[in-house]
Formats: structure tokens, sequence, C-alpha cells
């Protein structure tokens, strides 16, 4: 089994798609998909403002819920995954 990492922007639908892409001809499937982009705006602050919320929102929940939802069609294909 190979190992590679694979840059993309959680933010952007496009590049989540690429990714997917490149991983699936590169390598035939996904078998992992881990995540760990996230940000944290708010620090030192007493109160957070709705658009910092949202941003982090976006980023942190929507982003990655994206990325999963683009891989697991993948994985769950070729049965196998973790």
């Amino acid at each position: 089994m190979s190992v590679a990492g694979q840059q993309l922007h959680i933010d952007d639908p496009a590049s989540v798609a690429r990714a997917m892409a490149d991983v699936g001809y590169h390598h035939g499937r996904p078998e992992i998909l881990v995540n760990n982009a996230g940000i944290a705006i708010d620090r030192g602050q007493t109160a957070a403002s709705f658009e910092q919320v949202r941003t982090t929102l976006d980023t942190n929940l929507m982003a990655t819920w994206r990325c999963y939802t683009a891989a697991i069609p993948e994985i769950r294909k070729n049965q196998h995954g973790r």
C-alpha cells in the first residue's frame, strides 16, 4: 500500500472534487480520509462576531462535511476504507 498526501482547500468545492479525482486516478481508491483542517479565529476575544462564527462553522463543519461527502461514495464503491 502506498501513502500520499493530497493538498486541497476544503472551503472550495472544486478543489475537493479535484482532490478526490486525483486520488482515484493515482491510487485507484481512497481508503482513509484524515481531515486536519480547522480554524479558530476568535482567540483572545470575549465574544466572536456573527461573521467569525459563520466562517468558523463553514470551515470546521460544512467544509469538513463536504470532504467526507466526496470521499464516502468512492470508499463504499470499493467496499473498503476507514
